[in-house]
């Protein structure tokens, strides 16, 4: 069986096809094993189930048993390509939701660091501000100002680490 991949989320489903040479290959097996059961079959006592079952489903020969074999075979096939297709669409879709997720959650993390950097940033101004204008006050009347700027740890006002 080839599988023809589509990894394109737009594709409803995969489609599973078998190809033309393995079609031929299956057939002739079939052919020859439905030749054996029917030569089997044939030779069972008529009032055994197996001998019964083959003269009523399958008409008592062996093209019979073919024709019969062929269309359960190819229900078989429809019924495990509608399965697996509809894996892949439950798959397809848990794909797109999670992808949907994601991104929602990046965006919401990027916008939210986005506003507190703002507010951080807007914190410091007014704080620089402030000091600022404690720092011109203290000129102006004359008083002492050893007052750190903000966000300065450790060390002299003028942004200098001390000398051990």
């Amino acid at each position: 069986m080839n599988q023809q991949s589509y990894d394109s989320p737009d594709e409803e489903a995969r489609e599973w096809h078998i190809s033309a040479g393995w079609l031929i290959q299956i057939e002739l097996g079939w052919l020859v094993a439905t030749g054996f059961i029917g030569w089997h079959l044939g030779g069972l006592p008529p009032d055994t189930w197996p001998a019964q079952a083959y003269r009523v489903l399958a008409g008592g020969n062996v093209l019979g048993l073919f024709v019969l074999g062929n269309a359960a075979g190819y229900l078989l096939y429809e019924e495990i390509k509608m399965v697996l297709a509809r894996i892949h669409q439950r798959e397809t879709i848990a794909k797109a939701v999670n992808k949907a997720v994601k991104d929602a959650v990046k965006e919401a993390v990027k916008e939210a660091v986005k506003k507190t950097r703002e507010e951080v940033l807007e914190e410091q101004q007014q704080a620089v501000a402030a000091w600022y204008e404690r720092q011109q006050a203290a000129q102006r009347e004359g008083r002492p100002f050893d007052e750190p700027p903000p966000g300065y740890v450790n060390g002299d006002a003028n942004g200098s680490s001390p000398s051990e």
